[in-house]
C-alpha cells in the first residue's frame, strides 16, 4: 500500500509538496514536544542561569528522547 500511494505521488508529481508538509509537521510537533518536557522537568531559564551543564544535559536528553518518538510516530504510520 506505502509503494503504491508512493508511485501515485510521484506520478502526480506532488512527491515534493507531501514530504514538505511531513517536514512542517514534524517541525511543528518537534517544538510542541520540547516544550512540554522542558516544563514537565523545570528545565527553564532560572536552571540554565543556576547550573549551566545539568541544563545542556537536559536539552540533550529531551532533544533526542522528542527526535527517537517523532521518527517512531512518522515512520511507523
Amino acid at each position: 500500500m506505502y509503494k503504491a500511494h508512493y508511485l501515485a505521488l510521484l506520478a502526480e508529481n506532488k512527491l515534493n509538496d507531501e514530504l514538505l508538509s511531513m517536514d512542517q509537521q514534524m517541525n511543528a510537533r518537534y517544538d510542541v514536544l520540547v516544550k512540554q518536557l522542558m516544563e514537565e522537568r523545570s528545565v527553564n531559564k532560572e536552571l540554565k542561569e543556576k547550573d549551566q551543564m545539568r541544563w545542556v544535559q537536559e536539552m540533550n536528553n529531551i532533544k533526542n528522547s522528542v527526535e527517537k518518538n517523532l521518527l517512531d510516530e512518522f515512520i511507523n504510520i
